[in-house]
């Protein structure tokens, strides 16, 4: 079975006639973790005004950017501080209302722009094309960690189907999509903690304000929709289900049944391919480790560079589950080879970038293995969550 998995730099890279190398500055190009706090567009901008109770944390993470440091690490400290700053809880509250909106609206328009054109589409039609000349019955496994909906919008382009319910996501004989870390297109439950509760047109505000009597609902996840309010409680409010990114991650933002599919569909996998996924997250390295099947899997890491990959397969490789990999360094587009030229010819590279054709085909011998032992295992992971309650941390 096949695996994709995507993280934000496969976005960033998703239009093959905007890519980041030949086109830099682009206003609605999906952000990259480092773009997320400080974004170029006047319309993310314009959503920093929305949230002004996450100001300070804003400029905290601005300053951290230039830092250069990791600011999911930068985050988890914050988030750990929590009892002696109880404002921290109102400000993670706005701060994943403020990305809900961002990760909304930034990447429509992109996809807007490019009329749904994306590598992803590319991707998934070059995978299926594959899986119906093998004669293959397995879905398209796609894990993503990115918020925005490309993925959706080319699962749709691809297999005709509409992606409006959580379980549609899961239930398709032809492909699957998880989302660990949540989604702008999906809302989780969380109740309030106030003896005067009265509805209000704007939900999410309501939230921020009662951050501190929050109680999240851990498993109850819906498809979005335009209310904020449970008509079923005026104590429930539906809240964008999305992890703040921070490097240690005490659960996923996920439907358990969804999970429960996930790892099932692991147990299957022999090819991972892994698109501009830095493969940091320990929660779902250590799932690999588990669940990924009993032989050891092949690995594709691609990236913008040979360095940016290798760290990648750095990464995974600590799980112990793989045995060889090859490294596309051409981003995402030069991994799909859209377009009449390639990516390879228009940056005067002695060869075309490895591709995904090449890679189930290997019909030009471009698919360079490299073998290598699989390893011990990940270490045991000694790392503090500390006192960090979940409950609005991953939403």
């Amino acid at each position: 079975m096949l695996m994709f998995v995507f993280g934000a730099g496969a976005s960033y890279d998703s239009d093959p006639e905007r890519t980041p190398l030949m086109h830099p500055s682009e206003d609605h190009r999906p952000p990259l973790a480092t773009d997320l706090f400080a974004p170029a567009s006047a319309v993310g901008q314009e959503i920093v005004k929305r949230y002004p109770q996450a100001g300070a944390l804003i400029m905290r993470l601005r300053e951290a950017t230039r830092q250069k440091q990791d600011v999911e690490e930068v985050l988890q400290t914050i988030a750990g501080g929590e009892e002696s700053y109880p404002r921290t809880k109102q400000q993670l509250v706005a701060l994943s209302a403020y990305l809900a909106d961002l990760i909304t609206d930034v990447p429509a328009r992109w996809a807007d722009e490019c009329q749904g054109l994306t590598n992803y589409v590319r991707a998934l039609e070059e995978a299926d094309r594959w899986n119906q000349a093998v004669h293959s019955d397995e879905p398209i496994v796609c894990i993503t960690f990115n918020y925005d909906s490309l993925l959706e919008a080319a699962a749709e382009s691809v297999f005709g189907v509409r992606l409006n319910s959580l379980d549609s996501y899961v239930s398709n004989a032809d492909f699957r999509i998880y989302k660990p870390h949540g989604s702008v297109t999906w809302q989780q439950a969380a109740v309030w903690d106030d003896s005067n509760v009265y509805r209000r047109p704007d939900g999410t505000q309501r939230a921020i304000q009662l951050a501190t009597s929050l109680q999240w609902e851990e498993d109850r996840f819906r498809y979005r929709q335009p209310d904020f309010h449970d008509k079923g409680s005026s104590r429930r409010i539906w809240m964008p289900a999305l992890s703040i990114p921070m490097r240690r991650k005490a659960n996923f933002t996920m439907p358990s049944s969804h999970l429960a599919r996930m790892k099932e569909d692991l147990r299957q996998v022999t090819t991972v391919i892994s698109v501009g996924w830095r493969a940091r997250e320990r929660h779902f390295l250590d799932l690999l480790q588990d669940h990924l099947g009993s032989s050891p899997a092949q690995l594709i890491a691609v990236a913008e560079s040979v360095e940016s990959a290798t760290e990648t397969v750095e990464e995974l490789w600590k799980t112990g589950r793989f045995n060889r990999y090859a490294i596309g360094a051409y981003g995402f587009t030069g991994f799909t080879g859209t377009g009449g030229e390639t990516l390879g010819s228009r940056i005067g590279a002695r060869r075309d970038p490895l591709t995904l054709h090449e890679i189930l085909t290997n019909t030009q011998g471009f698919a360079q293995w490299s073998g290598r032992d699989p390893g011990n295992g990940l270490p045991p992971d000694n790392s503090e969550i500390g006192d960090i309650n979940s409950g609005y941390l991953d939403f």
